[in-house]
């Protein structure tokens, strides 16, 4: 079995570059060293390999297909942690969606809130003017209906003592017309009185009603008002 001396190459390999760095520009130069950084990483899993297969006594072949097998492992480690990123960013973007979603929601709903606030503060303001107009037409209402109580006692008055009045003339009139009552006198003049009526003066005398009506009498207006 053909062994070969992989750090002996790596290091002569490393040399080399380092004396080419010198020769290149600063831009090919960052270039070149990120290659090696990477080619340092390769040689750490040849070196890891080579020493596996002199441990374990594969030859150089099945040395690198175990380098080939462990660089797919790591090629697909990558792949999922990639993906994983990838799922990762997917969700944060839907997350971040969503959120905005929700802010909308919640302004919309501090709008709504905002609105039904005012437009309850609105309706209790009307509904106590309601209530003011009400308790001002109720006490109007109760005014009216105590003036017009007062007023209706008034007319009732009224009509109790002209209905009292009538009552009386015709009660008087018809006392006229049918009694044998008596009346006072004098030689003069053309009334007749009440006895002790103060416009009865001079010579008086007693006769019946009807015959001072008889004599074209009237009665006196002072004591038979």
């Amino acid at each position: 079995m053909k062994k070969i001396n992989i750090k002996n190459t790596a290091l002569t390999s490393t040399s080399k570059i380092k004396q080419t760095l010198t020769k290149l520009s600063p831009t090919a130069k960052n270039t070149l060293q990120r290659k090696i950084k990477f080619s340092k990483m390769a040689l750490s899993i040849s070196i890891a390999a080579a020493i596996l297969c002199s441990i374990i006594g594969y030859n150089v072949g099945q040395g690198m297909k175990l380098q080939q097998d462990i660089l797919q492992v790591v090629d697909s480690k990558i792949s999922t942690i990639e993906q994983s990123n990838n799922a990762i960013k997917e969700e944060t973007s839907s997350f971040k969606a969503q959120a905005q979603t929700l802010s909308n929601t919640i302004a919309q709903k501090s709008a709504v809130t905002s609105a039904m606030n005012e437009y309850n503060t609105a309706k209790s303001d009307y509904n106590n003017q309601i209530s003011n107009k009400q308790t001002s037409v109720s006490n109007l209402d109760t005014a009216i209906t105590q003036k017009q109580a007062e007023l209706d006692i008034k007319i009732a008055a009224k009509n109790q003592r002209e209905q009292e009045e009538k009552a009386k003339k015709q009660y008087s009139t018809n006392y006229i017309e049918t009694s044998e009552e008596t009346v006072w006198v004098g030689d003069s003049g053309t009334k007749y009185h009440y006895k002790n009526c103060r416009t009865l003066r001079g010579n008086k005398h007693e006769i019946t009603l009807k015959e001072a009506k008889a004599q074209g009498r009237t009665a006196c207006k002072v004591c038979h008002n």
